[in-house]
């Protein structure tokens, strides 16, 4: 197996008769990570790989069975702020979301508003979950990220007490307190997600602001 890391042979130090594919992945991440960079696209043998088709299957894949692994690098940091550069472009959406919902839930068939509360209440978990990918990937913890005279776990403490009580409202059927936490309370959250993202690039850029 002919193994390139960002167009040079990367040889290795395996000893016959090879690595297997994930062997070679492993060793070229833990490469990678003494660096400060992190592996960006995977080609097996032409083919672009994604790292959730990363499976045991190909990961176990004996070297001798393949002609060239092509992987490609960047910096942690330039990743990073590429990953919060794509989140940032749909958060203008969330307001507009929040206010959506909640006239559906202020209306005559608030029952309507279920399907788009799950929606939008899974947005929020992806936006969690991007947070923790990005402090992760600085080795920092929420609880050390500044934010608003606070930080961001107690931004996200806050947030999920709130999406609790919109919970409990939805659940007692009181839908028109539904659409009022929503309108006003959630909606607010919803405004300081761009901060809080802005507040990430910051940190991943060596800058911070409160």
């Amino acid at each position: 197996m002919e193994i390139l890391l960002d167009g040079q042979p990367y040889p290795g130090l395996w000893p016959a008769p090879g690595p297997t594919v994930g062997e070679a992945l492993i060793e070229i991440d833990q490469h990678l990570q003494a660096k400060g960079r992190a592996m960006q696209t995977v080609e097996l043998d032409g083919e672009n790989i994604a790292a959730d088709e990363l499976t045991m299957a190909v990961a176990g894949t004996p070297g001798a069975q393949v002609g060239r692994l092509w992987v490609t690098s960047a910096r942690v940091g330039d990743l990073v702020l590429e990953a919060i550069g794509e989140v940032e472009a749909v958060l203008p959406e969330l307001p507009v979301a929040c206010q959506a919902l909640a006239t559906v839930f202020a209306g005559d068939d608030p029952g309507e508003g279920l399907e788009p509360l799950g929606d939008l209440l899974e947005i929020w978990e992806g936006l969690r979950e991007s947070r923790e990918r990005v402090a992760g990937a600085l080795n920092l913890a929420l609880a050390a990220i500044p934010f608003e005279g606070g930080t961001a776990e107690s931004y996200e403490a806050a947030l999920e007490a709130m999406i609790g009580r919109v919970h409990d409202a939805v659940e007692k059927q009181d839908f028109k307190a539904a659409a009022d936490l929503i309108a006003y309370d959630l909606n607010e959250f919803a405004e300081r997600e761009p901060d809080l993202f802005k507040q990430l690039r910051a940190q991943c850029e060596g800058g911070a602001t409160a």
